[in-house]
């Protein structure tokens, strides 16, 4: 009996992977599942067939003009840090649901408070956050801040963003998770970010917000946040500044 050559069982094998992937792709009919397929098989014969299912889907989504918002977050305390430091830390008072109102107002969705009222998508965000305790040694040469408790916090944001159309099952979804570590050395401890919020906002912008943005860009195209640069809400503004910042690509398209 002849045996196959080396190469033509490896083809083999890959086309039936290939295979079995689209198809469980295509019985999910999820952008996140279309995607992932052409991530891992971006030369196959059903790549262009992944590609129209994400593009039909996302003319799904765009075509939305009415949504609600809901927005759910857990904290968690820190192992070993004080009362006081948790009570300041667990209860970040941070915007997710204005961000995501501005957002999507300025792309042109209205944004309905009530949730029995009428609309066609739900935005969800799932958020889950924690303080991150370092303890440093007191003497006479730290700032009287930290020697009055002795630790500095961190802040780690988590969760995912998600645009489901109620009643199909159509969704589109970003991750997010972004960890703000505590200095190591008191010596580089900034005073804002001694027992306050700043670490928590500062995972807030570097990873709730980008997401966010990257969302909005997906479905309504790079000028809605260029344009929001100039958005009259503070935390719409500097969103999109941040994120055309740090996406430099978009800049260059568009001539700026």
């Amino acid at each position: 009996m002849r045996k196959l050559a080396p190469f033509i069982v490896v083809a083999v094998l890959t086309g039936c992977a290939g295979a079995f992937q689209w198809n469980t792709a295509r019985q999910t009919n999820t952008i996140e599942a279309y995607q992932s397929f052409l991530d891992r098989y971006p030369d196959s014969k059903y790549a262009d067939e992944a590609r129209s299912g994400i593009q039909t889907l996302m003319d799904s989504l765009r075509r939305i003009k009415r949504i609600h918002i809901v927005v759910e977050e857990t904290y968690f305390k820190s192992w070993g840090a004080t009362d006081a430091i948790d009570e300041i830390q667990t209860d970040p008072g941070l915007p997710f649901a204005a961000l995501c109102r501005g957002l999507f107002e300025h792309a042109g969705v209205v944004v309905e408070s009530h949730p029995e009222g009428e609309y066609e998508a739900t935005l969800r965000v799932t958020v889950r956050g924690n303080p991150i305790y370092q303890s440093y040694r007191r003497d006479h040469a730290y700032s009287a801040v930290v020697d009055r408790e002795g630790a500095h916090m961190g802040a780690r944001l988590r969760g995912s963003i998600e645009l489901t159309i109620r009643g199909s099952g159509i969704s589109y979804r970003q991750d997010f998770d972004r960890q703000i570590d505590p200095p190591r050395s008191v010596e580089s401890v900034p005073a804002k970010f001694v027992l306050d919020k700043a670490a928590f906002r500062k995972a807030f912008d570097e990873g709730f917000s980008y997401s966010l943005c990257a969302l909005v860009e997906s479905l309504y195209g790079a000028e809605v946040l260029r344009s929001a640069v100039k958005y009259p809400d503070t935390d719409v503004q500097k969103a999109a500044r941040a994120y055309k910042k740090r996406t430099p690509s978009k800049a260059r398209e568009s001539g700026d």
